[in-house]
């Protein structure tokens, strides 16, 4: 081989050898930046098994921590002012029933914050404590609709509650819950009294309660209690009932 072919090749083989790699082999490879493997992969960062999967946090199916869960909380009648209707303890007591001796349960079993939402069960208590009546089972009054959410402010309703002797139409109860999880405080509760069996007494032309029919049937008056306190009653969720 003459040395002017031999110097010939020597300068072209560098540039045979980069023309069969191609000129983005770097770049365009299976194992640097712009792979499938590593920075823009489905595998990290962007993929669906972190950060914004559904398995933590904002997902919709085991919600999130927070200390009020699986909490229960007693309603204290004697914090309750009621505006509407008149009178309604002293009323209540002309027949023969107290509410303070008849506290009401409360217990938020899952919230979702990303959601919003709230799930909550309502029941009552017996002998005149805050202990579960767990011969009644308890009302979720998140079944047909979730509660709303906004640390520390929540809502539910409005939901028909039949608990005991009185039945609660548009039942819509709400509150903030302390940073602490030892009450609920500021608390609402408002929807329609089912007084039928009482209506001749309580409504006109005897009576002078505001009287209206119930969303159903019987007769209803508008009932508001504001200022509610509820103490956490420190025995957990409440039992499923009978």
């Amino acid at each position: 081989m003459s040395l002017r072919l031999l110097s010939l090749l020597t300068l072209l083989l560098p540039l045979l050898v980069l023309g069969c790699a191609g000129p983005d082999r770097r770049d365009d490879d299976d194992t640097a930046d712009d792979d499938d493997s590593a920075g823009d992969d489905d595998t990290a960062g962007d993929d669906d098994t972190a950060g914004d999967d559904d398995t933590a946090g904002d997902d919709d199916t085991t919600g999130d921590s927070e200390p009020f869960v699986d909490q229960t909380y007693c309603l204290d009648w004697d914090t309750v002012t009621f505006e509407s209707p008149p009178d309604f303890v002293g009323m209540l007591s002309n027949f023969g029933f107290s509410l303070s001796d008849n506290p009401l349960l409360l217990n938020p079993t899952a919230v979702y914050v990303a959601a919003a939402e709230i799930d909550m069960l309502m029941t009552t208590t017996i002998d005149a404590s805050c202990v579960q009546d767990t011969g009644d089972t308890p009302y979720d009054v998140t079944a047909d609709e979730p509660g709303y959410y906004l640390s520390p402010y929540f809502m539910v309703g409005p939901h028909t509650v039949g608990l005991d002797n009185f039945t609660l139409h548009d039942t819509v109860v709400d509150g903030d819950f302390s940073g602490d999880a030892s009450q609920i405080t500021e608390g609402t509760i408002s929807g329609l009294l089912d007084v039928t069996d009482y209506s001749t007494l309580l409504c006109p032309p005897l009576g002078s309660w505001p009287c209206s029919p119930c969303p159903t049937t019987g007769t209803c008056v508008s009932l508001l209690g504001t200022g509610a306190v509820w103490a956490n009653n420190g025995q957990g969720p409440l039992l499923a009932g009978p």
